[in-house]
């Protein structure tokens, strides 16, 4: 998943996505730690 489709995603979408094997928890969890890691790399 890329953050453009991750951002449209409230906690209700990404937790349904998660429970339809959409997409994993891991992967929600690496979108937004990249995310992070882009607007403060400190």
């Amino acid at each position: 998943m890329k953050f453009d489709e991750y951002r449209q995603l409230d906690g209700v979408a990404m937790a349904e996505a998660v429970a339809s094997k959409e997409v994993t928890a891991q992967e929600l969890l690496e979108v937004a730690i990249a995310r992070a890691e882009a607007v403060n790399p400190f």
